[in-house]
């Protein structure tokens, strides 16, 4: 099998989106979900997280997560009462869910890897990013709430498609609006949409 796919525990997100490059906690309720980090710890291996097209479903099913999620690594873990679980991950890679296994223990995924293209394969895409540059700069003064520095992400990030994740990852709070972010593979798409998002943002801030 090609090291792009991959079969790995599955956890439905519910209420999260988790970008590549973020480091996030979460509380672990859901029975197999739980099984789902123990199998993971276990074999070593990482875990795919996708969320669920509606929260309120208690036992998804393949149609009911969207495909595009996120491959990641568990961090720590710490259990609290009432068999809740707080997981600490990493997202590593955006992946495409291609089928379900429901091995009654915990669910696992059927995983492709989703190769990022480099900076240098878009054209022009410099300007896209100078233009978010400027847009999350007006945005951070507007909000008056974020820490200037925020803006030397830019400084620090060389990977476009990094960087366009973090700066979604700061400005979206809507869950809809990030998922739309992270099925974006495109990085120049993916900024456009961001554009929009954050003038929205802007204009609603003034």
């Amino acid at each position: 099998m090609s090291e792009n796919f991959m079969t790995l525990p599955l956890i439905p997100l519910r209420g999260i989106s988790i970008f590549p490059n973020m480091i996030i906690h979460f509380d672990v309720g859901r029975e197999k979900s739980r099984a789902a980090i123990e199998a993971a710890m276990e074999n070593q291996t990482e875990i795919f997280l996708s969320t669920q097209k509606d929260y309120e479903i208690e036992e998804p099913k393949f149609e009911d997560i969207y495909e595009i999620g996120t491959i990641c690594t568990i961090k720590q873990i710490i259990k609290l009462p009432n068999d809740v679980i707080r997981v600490l991950v990493e997202g590593i890679d955006r992946g495409k869910f291609t089928n379900l296994n429901d091995k009654d223990e915990y669910l696992e995924a059927e995983v492709e890897k989703i190769e990022e293209p480099s900076n240098d394969e878009y054209e022009n895409i410099e300007a896209y990013v100078k233009l978010l540059k400027e847009n999350f700069s007006k945005y951070i003064k507007a909000s008056g709430n974020m820490r200037n520095n925020v803006i030397s992400i830019f400084d620090t990030i060389e990977n476009y498609s990094e960087l366009a994740d973090v700066v979604a990852s700061y400005v979206i709070v809507d869950e809809e609006k990030k998922q739309e972010i992270l099925q974006e593979i495109d990085c120049i798409k993916r900024i456009e949409k961001l554009l929009v998002i954050i003038g929205n943002e802007i204009d609603i801030l003034k």
